[in-house]
């Protein structure tokens, strides 16, 4: 396996300023508002959602780069490999190749995880948030919604396609 190569994310915000080509932006630095958990020389990058609430968030640090959307975040690594499957995600989101799944047990947040697909298949689903709560040791919220049912909330950076999923008591596997 090779080394992955180290890059520095702050000399980035070019690269994804131009990416972003098209969409409206704003920068924003730990001298602005609300954005004082960002060092100096750090960047968050908002994109506008033309169609919803959520915008689309990419905080720049010194050693990784963190995406939002909603209630779901990923890290990516300062590794030139990281930085392009980050990109790859983003081009996934916005071309709808790739949506958001919110997993909630009534009241409660359970997860929330992407989903790699240009539709909503509620069995695929189905598997894909049990294998992620079995893979990060939370099972027991499985037995849970195997018992109470739960609700997934799919949303897309094109919120006209935003759908929830209702899975009644033993339902989930």
């Amino acid at each position: 396996m090779s080394k992955s190569v180290k890059i520095k994310p702050t000399e980035k915000l070019g690269d994804i300023k131009d990416f972003f080509d098209g969409y409206d932006t704003a920068v924003y630095t730990a001298s602005d508002d609300g954005y004082d958990y960002l060092e100096d020389g750090e960047y968050s990058v908002e994109v506008d959602n033309p169609t919803g609430e959520d915008h689309l968030i990419i905080d720049i640090f010194h050693d990784e780069f963190e995406l939002w959307y909603g209630d779901w975040s990923a890290m990516y690594q300062n590794t030139e490999s990281s930085y392009r499957h980050m990109k790859t995600d983003i081009e996934n989101f916005l071309a709808g190749r790739m949506y958001l799944a919110v997993v909630t047990d009534g009241d409660e947040w359970v997860c929330s995880i992407t989903i790699n697909r240009s539709d909503v298949d509620k069995g695929y689903l189905k598997k894909q948030v049990a294998e992620y709560l079995r893979s990060a040791n939370v099972g027991a919220w499985i037995d849970r919604m195997k018992a109470d049912g739960a609700e997934i909330s799919c949303r897309w950076w094109d919120s006209s396609r935003d759908q929830t999923l209702k899975l009644k008591p033993g339902e989930m596997r």
